[in-house]
C-alpha cells in the first residue's frame, strides 16, 4: 500500500510530503493509520541538525504515536479495527531486559524517527512490537507544557501498573 509521508530529506529544511511503500503485514507485524503523532523536542533537533538520527535521510519522523490497526498478521489479527499506541521504545524481544519486560532498556532497541520510519504519516507498518490496545492500561492524559511527553509501556512481569515516560521521564508504578 501507498502512505503519505512527511520525510526529513536534508537538515534545516522543511519536510518534503513523499508518498511512502508500506508492505502487507506477515505474520506478526500490523499496519497503524496514525490518527496523531506528537512532535517532540527529539524530533525538532533532528530536522534542525542539531542531533543526528541513527538512520540516513530520508527519514519519516516522530515516535509519539497513536492510531488504528488497519491490517495484521498472524496473532496481531485480534488488533484489527483498535485504537493503539505504538510504543516509542521498541526492544528486540528476545534479550534478557526484553524477556523481562523492560524493553525500554535493550541494546538493540528501535526507536520510531530514529532507527526506523516514524509516525509523521498516514500509515505505519510495525513488526512484533505492534502496539499497546489503549484499553488495556488505565490512562489518564495529562498535557506537557512545552513537549509531547506520553508513552504508555504495559507492565512487566512483577509490576502492578504501567511505566509512563518521556523527555523528563517518569517511572513505573499505578498511573491511576
Amino acid at each position: 500500500m501507498q502512505a503519505d509521508a512527511f520525510v526529513l530529506t536534508a537538515t534545516g529544511q522543511p519536510l518534503a510530503r513523499r508518498s511512502i511503500s508500506i508492505a502487507s503485514p506477515a505474520a506478526g507485524e500490523a499496519i497503524v493509520e496514525v490518527d496523531a503523532c506528537g512532535l517532540c523536542h527529539t524530533d525538532l533537533g533532528f530536522a534542525s541538525g542539531a542531533v543526528a538520527p541513527k538512520h540516513a535521510l530520508p527519514l519519516v519522523l516522530g515516535h509519539e504515536i497513536v492510531g488504528k490497526v488497519v491490517a495484521a498478521g498472524g496473532s496481531n489479527e485480534a488488533l484489527v479495527g483498535r485504537k493503539v499506541l505504538v510504543p516509542a521504545v521498541m526492544g528486540c524481544g528476545t534479550c534478557a531486559y526484553c524477556k523481562a519486560g523492560r524493553g525500554n532498556a535493550c541494546p538493540a532497541q528501535k526507536m520510531p524517527g530514529n532507527d526506523i520510519d516514524g509516525g509523521f504519516a498516514s500509515h505505519r507498518s510495525d513488526g512484533r512490537h505492534v502496539a499497546v490496545h489503549i484499553h488495556e492500561v488505565g490512562v489518564h492524559v495529562v498535557a506537557g507544557q512545552r513537549r509531547c511527553l506520553l508513552q504508555v509501556v504495559p507492565a512487566g512481569p512483577g509490576d502492578d501498573g504501567a511505566g509512563v515516560f518521556g523527555a523528563f521521564g517518569a517511572g513505573v508504578g499505578d498511573p491511576t
